[in-house]
């Protein structure tokens, strides 16, 4: 007779998820038998959840810690479960705290994969003891009576039939993986949900490496599982630099070290004063604060600030990078990294970062470079959908960006099709007083799941020499071409007067740990 092995890491996935998240319970209760579970620490823990979730219609979270202690008081546990019991508790406590912190889609696709392989196994051996008893009718009937197991594929039902469905759908799209603040928050966040792909699009050397940099830290600093992915634009070495400078604040070069203004924020002006910058949205101006560091950012200060961090946050092993030259690493393979890490340490991400798109791989012959493009952005698109996650990555603009120009639709380079494939195409733009004034634009440039107007921007305040994409931001409303800076005019005839702007004066994110 066959002995089946027993699969812990998914069995204590299912465990946590009935422990922490009422969404992901209600969903597989019906669904689900403790002795489904083959470890036989983890059928106790389901069958205590299942009969919390009966009784109180919640998962059990913090209250687990109780339950057992009960059980275990009246001597109903062996002492090798309650070593795993405790050690399982223990992992919750610590890393599980909020129903957040599950990737509950995921999670049930899992969960329905190891029924379905422990429904396959339980057949094939008792087929394999029919046939050897000489009973071939009695294989054949284990066959044909296999027990179907379905818990997210639901193809050809009423879709709004299933309250938990319904439910799921609705929990899962309207709260954010990732949560920013402020006017830059209000441009992004109803996009950084799973199952979603944003992609920001600006001009080479324009800041979208630090900016989604700077992302997966805010995913971090909350608690997410980060994959970064450095597909050829930097080496390791780099990535932690640039991580490290993001963290700090402070620059690794002498060069950007001194005494030196650097921007703070955007201020309001009183009715009728001049700002000092000409590349703010009107009714604002830039404030500065006077910084003086004193040597550049070190190897050891840098290690301490992230072990500070982690301390602080209680953040543990949440972070990932992973680097490999251009054009040698597809989305195939990145989705077989993403296994290979599950499989092994049990680690499954909530946000992975690409830098980026145009870098990646084609794994399959076709006739064009455009064809290729297409193949790799739908294989992003499927990554994304497949694994329930957050998809962030940045894509080259074509050559008219260089202007600085607010952008539109029609700056894509080398396939349109690109936006077919995202949540969201945010574009990323600059003129050359912009640079020095630290203001960068950005705008919607399509969106799959939200209204917009292309030409609303929201200008974000930055500091790149101390290592800050995000310092302030505010949103500003008014026709494209009102955001050309003006040059002087050929036949020096007076311009026409700047047409009021409408701004919403929200206060955005602040970069660095809150």
């Amino acid at each position: 007779m066959r002995i089946r092995k027993v699969d812990r890491k998914i069995e204590r996935h299912i465990l946590i998820g009935m422990i922490v998240s009422t969404n992901y319970l209600s969903f597989i209760s019906t669904k689900i038998d403790k002795h489904d579970l083959q470890n036989s620490y983890a059928s106790i823990v389901a069958g205590w959840c299942l009969d919390y979730f009966k009784k109180y219609e919640k998962a059990p979270g913090k209250h687990i810690q109780e339950i057992f202690e009960y059980h275990n008081k009246k001597e109903e546990i062996g002492d090798n479960e309650v070593d795993m019991i405790e050690k399982l508790l223990e992992e919750i406590s610590e890393q599980y705290s909020e129903q957040d912190d599950i990737n509950v889609d995921f999670l049930l696709d899992k969960t329905e994969e190891y029924l379905k392989k422990n429904e396959i196994q339980r057949v094939m051996v008792d087929v394999e003891n029919k046939l050897n008893e000489g009973n071939v009718k009695g294989a054949e009937n284990e066959i044909l009576n296999m027990k179907p197991v379905q818990i997210t594929s639901k193809d050809g039902l009423d879709p709004l039939v299933d309250i938990e469905r319904v439910q799921n759908a609705f929990e899962n799209v309207a709260e954010p993986v990732l949560k920013l603040e402020g006017a830059f928050g209000e441009l992004l966040n109803e996009h950084l949900t799973r199952d979603s792909f944003v992609c920001f699009q600006a001009p080479e050397k324009s800041g979208k490496t630090w900016l989604i940099y700077w992302l997966g830290l805010q995913g971090l600093m909350q608690k997410r599982n980060v994959a970064l992915f450095q597909i050829g634009d930097m080496t390791e070495n780099q990535s932690i630099i640039r991580l490290s400078i993001l963290l700090c604040k402070k620059s690794n070069k002498k060069k950007y070290c001194g005494k030196f203004r650097k921007p703070a924020g955007f201020i309001a002006l009183a009715a009728g004063r001049p700002a000092t910058s000409r590349t703010c949205p009107d009714g604002y101006d830039i404030q500065y604060e006077d910084v003086d560091l004193e040597k550049p950012l070190s190897a050891q200060e840098a290690h301490d600030a992230y072990m500070t961090m982690c301390e602080e946050l209680d953040i543990k092993n949440h972070f990932r990078l992973f680097t490999r030259p251009a054009d040698t690493i597809s989305f195939t393979d990145i989705d077989s990294e993403l296994d290979r890490m599950e499989k092994q340490e049990g680690w499954i991400p909530d946000i992975v970062i690409v830098d980026y798109m145009d870098l990646a791989r084609c794994e399959e012959r076709v006739d064009s470079e455009r064809a290729g493009i297409n193949k790799i952005w739908k294989k992003a698109k499927s990554l994304d959908n497949k694994r329930h996650l957050l998809l962030i990555s940045a894509t080259q603009a074509d050559a008219e960006t260089y202007t600085g120009d607010v952008q539109t639709r029609n700056n894509y380079s080398e396939d349109k099709r690109k936006y077919s494939h995202v949540n969201a195409m945010i574009g990323m733009s600059q003129t050359d007083a912009e640079k020095k004034d630290g203001i960068m634009k950005f705008n919607t440039l399509v969106s799959r799941d939200g209204e917009y107007i292309t030409s609303s921007v929201c200008y974000v305040l930055q500091s790149l020499r101390t290592g800050e994409p995000v310092v302030d931001s505010v949103f500003c409303s008014e026709p494209r071409d009102n955001h050309r800076r003006r040059q002087p005019n050929e036949n020096n005839r007076p311009e026409p007067p700047r047409e009021q702007t409408t701004v919403s004066r929200r206060r955005p994110v602040r970069g660095g740990r809150r």
